[in-house]
């Protein structure tokens, strides 16, 4: 498993509010970031509470492809989290050309994600996130009340 520093946004990046329902003529990355906030329901007792995409300027001026999309969700009564999965491009020698990158990050900490394949990818995501909520809560209920983590 891997975890892959997510390079920075730029300050001018685009930022799109995400609806719950689809809208004519949306761009198709916000039905990758619906699915994975729509698996993130499925696998976990949470609500999305909110969506975002945001994506750099690569079109506007030379900066690297980057593309996140970052949600808010609530576990349980009062657990609050926020994720962001970055879409980037990795320059890979061997085939002389950039493949897709991928890095996770939830409550501004990063998240090992190892994608099997491209298949399924919001499924992965969202299993990857899972699996950090789970551990992150295990952390809390394993420290001692009144001792103070970093």
């Amino acid at each position: 498993m891997t975890v892959i520093p997510a390079p920075e946004l730029e300050p001018d990046a685009t930022v799109h509010e995400i609806t719950g329902d689809p809208q004519p003529g949306e761009p198709g990355s916000w039905k990758f970031a619906r699915d994975i906030a729509f698996v993130l329901v499925l696998i976990l007792p949470c609500r999305v509470t909110r969506l975002t995409e945001r994506e750099n300027p690569y079109d506007r001026r030379p900066c690297p492809r980057i593309w996140a999309y970052d949600a808010e969700f609530i576990c349980g009564r009062d657990h609050q989290h926020a994720t962001r999965a970055t879409l980037f491009d990795v320059y890979d020698p061997l085939v002389n050309t950039t493949m897709p990158g991928y890095g996770l990050s939830l409550d501004h900490r990063p998240v090992t994600f190892d994608p099997t394949s491209h298949h399924q990818l919001p499924w992965q995501i969202a299993r990857a996130i899972r699996t950090a909520v789970i551990h992150q809560h295990r952390e809390r209920l394993a420290t001692p009340a009144g001792e103070i983590r970093p």
